[in-house]
């Protein structure tokens, strides 16, 4: 008897540590920008000096909690799904076009997230922020990252589904 958990047993530490990476990064980015908005709003309306930093570093924090939570989302298949079709099916059936519609998105995805949004990222970097901060690639950065983490997820959820043998 050996206590060695196999190779499958380490991807998954892997894993798991990684979604607990992403999902803290992101719960602080979030607790950021939720504390940066508040104060903001503190600032304009309690001594009516709004502190103008905050406006533009809160819109970068929410580009990349929505962009970033999208792809954690797909790690729980928490995107919205019409299923009542499907839903009917044989299960082998169900199990083939779940692996062509991963296929689509990851495709999709790729090229709109990835490919369009590093375009984007290029382009935004010579931009400089209204108030003199980071430049506008920054936020826009967080479209093939984001884009990047939701191919992951699918990619990952649809290994893992896999019945035992490897076929679907």
């Amino acid at each position: 008897m050996t206590d060695d958990p196999g190779p499958k047993a380490a991807r998954a530490g892997v894993g798991v540590w990684f979604d607990w990476a992403v999902e803290h990064a992101l719960g602080v980015v979030f607790i950021t920008f939720t504390v940066l908005s508040f104060g903001q709003v503190v600032a304009r309306y309690a001594f009516g000096h709004p502190i103008t930093w905050t406006e533009e570093i809160c819109r970068y924090l929410f580009v990349w909690v929505v962009f970033v939570g999208a792809g954690v989302a797909e790690r729980s298949r928490g995107h919205i799904t019409l299923d009542f079709l499907t839903s009917r099916l044989p299960p082998n059936v169900r199990r083939r076009l779940d692996v062509v519609n991963g296929i689509l998105c990851v495709g999709m995805v790729l090229l709109l997230f990835v490919w369009y949004g590093w375009s984007l990222t290029i382009v935004s970097m010579r931009q400089q922020s209204p108030f003199g901060g980071p430049p506008v690639g920054f936020a826009a950065l967080a479209i093939p990252v984001g884009g990047l983490l939701m191919i992951l997820n699918t990619i990952r959820t649809r290994l893992e589904e896999r019945p035992p043998g490897g076929k679907p």
